[in-house]
């Protein structure tokens, strides 16, 4: 968050200092701001820093370290006065407590150290800052957690994290950078900063790999880092920058073609709106002549204040607004529409929907974000809503089945059925590989064949049928997650864990089982893709109510990986094959079925039970108690019925939009969902149905 700059000179050794300055700062901007940020006064050095700066003691950030590399940080100077550095400013680096919106303190800063435009280069895994406001240097921050990580994970699973005793972190100047606030990593290492004159500045991976740390700051008249190697510069200039505070580097295909962004959420004062501010910088041939800065105004929420802390993990971004009670928002660029084709002025604008992460947060000042932008990020998945880069398959009720590619329709079968099944790609880590291989079965009961039973099963890298395999389960008895050890026994999975079968840093595939602030449990597939830090494949979501039935739903992360989905939600088309139903029931059954399609699926029954594939034997033991002998039967739904199941549903759903509105997301959903609820609640499914439909539709 940029800093009050009202300062007073009052030395005479200070304005000759200020001369010297102005007269040799030529690859800076330098203006008066400038010149005063070269003092360099009143640090309170951490003594065992001063010999950490050598390139073999350099201290990676851990972002190969489950939950630890998933933190989403803040650094933050705990002087907020208007020179903002005082000689005894301590700046911290905290974690978000995404339950609590309280922030833990985890590594803190020798004293009279303030630091801004942080970041955590992917390449290297170290993380930088620009100190400010004595120095103006790349800042290399070291923070030690060795034998602390076990801790670090176990405090953040209880929620305790705030418990933590911070480690004493040390740092190491790099060199001169021009005056900025807002600096940020991308995937390729290389850092992006601003200035407040709209330049966009970049140091590059390959000149951040030449220099050298140093115990002491750089101050003129050496040379600025971005200027001291040829080559190595490069600038975008005469951007407009708006009131952007933090920023963020991603990838994205939101325009049509994949191109890096800087991206960053801010309040406009004219007109008083929140906006997110996105630059381009990939496939400039002309840095005088930039892709014009886009600003997309927020149309679902108006978030106040400045957001001072901003994190993108795997190119999803978030804002931290700084003010209470305002908390963390997602942009989502894949919803940006009406962007401007050829605008006047120096700028484009257009229109974008957010997802509330969290609903409070604590107030910050003097504040910055980073974080491991290649990890899994804390927050919620995306929200349940088909877009372009996402897709969503469901299974609900008696069931309905909701696959990948937008089918929907009714399952009338009774049996354990392989749900989702994603494989056909290699996990890579450094030079190994294993195959993926991860498989969803559904156990579908009685003669409405509502989901009494689900096996999750991890086959990734196996060579063999007998090869271990990673298990969980649930059922309708007692609606509580298991895991199948490496003995063979079954233990309850009632908090949030990662499940592997590799040791510590070399699992290639894993089911981490979170948790979301008001939600239930839910299971994300994840596969090592050439970083250290897993990538998300999918989120399993699940509600479940003792003795009656389970609705869940598969929310994947990238259209481009469904043609490798196989199962009930794959891909079903419209041509004959392997996933193409030609067993559905003729058409006079939709007379009886209120207008749903009916499927055996019987490519996709298994011809194993319940132990065969995986499961437990308790397990086992209770679908063949509810199974029902005979065919599946629908029972019939008069016009009162129907009626008093509507009433049941709106309870639980509200109200549905008409049926004359052309509908897309989440209203389009709601429609579906709540046509699904009436059907169940007249098959026999009563309010336990609603209550479910209402659970599944809103997890995210």
């Amino acid at each position: 968050m940029p800093p009050s700059m009202f300062v007073t000179f009052v030395a005479v050794a200070l304005l000759a200092l200020l001369a010297v300055a102005s007269a040799e700062c030529d690859g800076l901007e330098c203006d008066a701001e400038d010149a005063h940020m070269v003092q360099v006064f009143g640090r309170k050095l951490n003594s065992k820093r001063l010999g950490s700066c050598r390139a073999e003691d350099q201290v990676r950030w851990p972002c190969g370290t489950p939950v630890v590399s998933s933190f989403a940080l803040q650094v933050v100077n705990n002087d907020t006065s208007s020179s903002n550095c005082a000689a005894d400013n301590v700046a911290t680096i905290s974690a978000l407590n995404i339950d609590t919106g309280d922030y833990a303190s985890i590594c803190q800063l020798p004293e009279g150290i303030c630091v801004n435009a942080c970041g955590i280069d992917p390449t290297s895994n170290l993380a930088f800052c620009v100190s400010r406001p004595g120095d103006l240097n790349l800042l290399r921050i070291d923070c030690d957690f060795t034998g602390k990580l076990a801790e670090l994970q176990a405090r953040s699973d209880a929620g305790t994290l705030s418990s933590f005793t911070p480690v004493a972190g040390d740092v190491c100047f790099y060199g001169l950078v021009a005056n900025t606030m807002q600096g940020a990593f991308d995937a390729s290492g290389n850092f992006w900063f601003l200035r407040s004159t709209g330049r966009v500045y970049q140091i590059t991976d390959a000149t951040i790999g030449m220099l050298s740390g140093a115990a002491n700051p750089t101050v003129p008249p050496s040379p600025p880092i971005q200027g001291a190697v040829a080559g190595q510069e490069f600038l975008i200039s005469a951007v407009n920058v708006g009131n952007v505070a933090d920023i963020v580097a991603i990838t994205s295909d939101f325009e049509g073609t994949s191109q890096e962004y800087l991206v960053g959420c801010f309040r406009d004062s004219t007109p008083n709106r929140a906006k997110v501010w996105v630059q381009q910088v990939s496939g400039v041939t002309n840095p005088t002549n930039p892709p014009l800065p886009i600003e997309l105004s927020i149309t679902n929420a108006d978030p106040s204040g400045s957001s001072g802390a901003t994190w993108s993990f795997q190119n999803r971004i978030f804002c931290a607004y700084n003010n209470v009670d305002q908390g963390v928002y997602e942009p989502l660029l894949a919803t940006a529409f009406d962007i401007d084709i050829a605008p006047e002025g120096d700028r484009r604008h257009g229109f974008v929907e957010v997802a509330r992460r969290i609903s409070e947060s604590v107030e910050t000042r003097s504040n910055d974000g980073m974080n491991c932008i290649n990890a899994l990020a804390p927050f919620p998945p995306f929200p349940s809503t088909t877009t372009s880069t996402t897709a969503l398959g469901a299974g609900e009720g008696d069931p309905h089945i909701h696959t990948l590619d937008g089918r929907h329709y009714l399952l009338l079968s009774q049996g354990s059925f392989s749900f989702w099944r994603y494989s056909g790609v290699d996990a890579e880590l450094q030079s190994k590989k294993a195959p993926v291989d991860f498989e969803v079965f559904a156990h579908y009961s009685g003669h409405s064949s509502y989901t009494k039973g689900l096996l999750l099963v991890d086959r990734s890298g196996a060579s063999s049928a007998k090869a271990s395999h990673q298990i969980m389960e649930l059922t309708a008895e007692d609606c509580r997650w298991r895991a199948k050890t490496r003995d063979g026994s079954w233990q309850l999975v009632d908090k949030p864990a990662l499940l592997a079968l590799g040791e510590d840093g070399d699992e290639m595939t894993a089911f981490n089982v979170a948790r979301s602030k008001g939600q239930k449990m839910h299971v994300e597939f994840l596969m090592k893709s050439g970083a250290e830090s897993f990538k998300n494949i999918g989120t399993l979501y699940a509600t479940c109510k003792p003795y009656h039935h389970i609705n869940m739903k598969m929310a994947m992360f990238s259209q481009d990986n469904v043609h490798l989905v196989k199962g009930q939600l794959g891909p079903h088309g419209n041509k004959t094959g392997r996933g193409y139903r030609n067993d559905r029931l003729p058409a006079a059954s939709l007379l009886e079925t209120m207008g749903q399609e009916l499927s055996m699926d019987q490519d996709f029954l298994t011809k194993k039970d319940w132990t065969e594939l995986g499961g437990s034997a308790s397990a086992n033991a209770y679908l063949k108690q509810v199974d029902e002998e005979g065919v599946a039967l629908l029972q019939s739904c008069s016009k009162e019925a129907a009626g008093a199941a509507r009433a049941t549903c709106s309870k639980f759903l509200g109200s549905p939009p008409g049926p004359q509105e052309s509908l897309t997301g989440r209203a389009a959903t709601l429609r579906e969902t709540f046509e699904d609820c009436v059907f169940d609640v007249c098959a026999g499914g009563g309010e336990a149905a609603a209550e479910l439909a209402a659970e599944i539709m809103n997890a995210f």
